[in-house]
This record gives structure tokens, sequence and C-alpha cells, in this order.
């Protein structure tokens, strides 16, 4: 929750945690089937597509957005190496070329590099081997709000590759 709180305080718009009744963010369940834990999350204002609706400025919007949430998380010095994990289009809400991210339950530390190639493992597996211009409009967009790996291209194809033994 301090990730998400932190975000908004970058002024990234991203699902912010709703506090209970009680104050928490997080609430515990005991039931028979043992102990969950509730979060409530506010929505994030806009629209969703799919790749194949997005134009060439709003490839680099999204790579954009990924770039500038990696940048934050860089500069947080005890989260280095955090990742959305999960940065797809049906986990966004766009208002124009402005990425509104949520369903961070899957952040991990990992490489910024896995972060890219999850994000983009679907256009990659179209059968173009990295060659869908999407992905390079993505990288674009990534490389205005943060650094790019000079290795990145080598890297997808073994991130997809762990990503698809992992599921």
């Amino acid at each position: 929750m301090d990730v998400l709180l932190y975000l908004r305080e970058q002024s990234i718009r991203a699902g912010q945690p709703v506090k209970s009744r009680n104050g928490r963010y997080v609430e515990e369940v005991p039931t028979q089937w043992g102990t969950f834990h509730a979060t409530v999350f506010e929505a994030v204002e806009g629209n969703q597509f799919d790749d194949e609706q997005l134009t060439e400025e709003q490839f680099v919007a999204w790579g954009r957005g990924l770039g500038r949430l990696h940048h934050i998380f860089k500069q947080m010095r005890d989260t280095y190496g955090l990742i959305h994990y999960d940065f797809d289009l049906d986990n966004q809400h766009w208002v124009v070329d402005d990425v509104g991210v949520f369903d961070f339950d899957e952040c991990a530390r990992y490489w910024y590099a896995a972060d890219i190639a999850f994000t983009l493992k679907d256009l990659w597996l179209e059968g173009t081997e990295g060659a869908h211009p999407g992905i390079q409009q993505f990288v674009r967009g990534y490389a205005l709000k943060t650094s790019v790996d000079p290795l990145l291209p080598e890297q997808i194809p073994w991130f997809i590759r762990m990503y698809e033994l992992i599921l």
C-alpha cells in the first residue's frame, strides 16, 4: 500500500487504496476456511484498449507510462527493482495519452527488462519476433522517461520464455 500512496505523491494515476471503516487499508477476516485479507481500491478513470486499437502515439504513451513508473521505482531507495509485472492494457485506463494503472497485486522485485518483456509478450509472440512496429514505439516512449538497457532486444525473448515457464 505504501508504494501506491507514494505513486500518488508522484502524480501517477494509480488505483489508490481505500481505508476501511476501521481506518485500515487491509482488513484481516478470519473464516472457517482460514484467514483472508480484504482490500478496496479506487477506480482509475479512463478507457481500456486492445493492442490492435493503439495508434503509433499510443504505443509511445504506453511505453512512456511504464518508463515513468520504473523511473519512480528506481528512486525509491527501499524498493529498487520493483516492477509492476502485469502492465498489460487490461490493467490500465487511459485519458487521452495519460496511462492510469491499477492491479498491483503481482508487483515484485525483478529486472526492469523483464517487465518490458512481460508487457510486450503478446506483440512479440505474434510470430514477428520483435518486428511489430508497436514494440519499437513502446521502447521509444519508455526511453522518454528512463534509460533503456542496450541489451534489451536480446533479453526480451529470454524473459518471455521464463514467463511462460512460470505460468
